[in-house]
């Protein structure tokens, strides 16, 4: 019984402290700015409420906004800014799942979101 106290006490530390990892703050703080767009704002405008910032993370580099692309649609062509908004796995990799598209037309937030991006591709 007392060692597997001590395992599960050893577990849930390494757990915790997985969860301080800067990767996680930046994911939440990302989430939390999104909570302050609205459709019509300009690149600009969403650049500036949701930050400009690179983080060295040791072996990882996270840059606000992480990527962003030019794509071709049915109805033209739409600019995409991704930022980083979850973290599923502290793994040192930033994978499609843990980011947020937010999808531009002329210039103009239009919505955001994987199902948003897949509507418009």
């Amino acid at each position: 019984m007392k060692k597997s106290s001590i395992l599960f006490l050893l577990l849930a530390l390494a757990v915790g402290c997985s969860m301080l990892s800067p990767i996680y703050k930046i994911a939440k703080d990302n989430k939390n700015h999104m909570n302050n767009l609205s459709t019509g704002m300009t690149q600009e405008e969403l650049l500036r409420v949701m930050g400009r910032r690179t983080f060295n993370l040791g072996k990882l580099t996270v840059t606000n906004p992480y990527r962003s692309e030019n794509l071709t649609g049915a109805s033209g062509d739409y600019q995409v800014i991704y930022y980083v908004t979850s973290v599923e796995l502290d793994d040192d990799i930033i994978s499609d799942n843990e980011l947020t598209p937010f999808v531009f037309y002329e210039n103009k937030l239009i919505g955001w979101g994987w199902d948003y991006l897949a509507k418009v591709r």
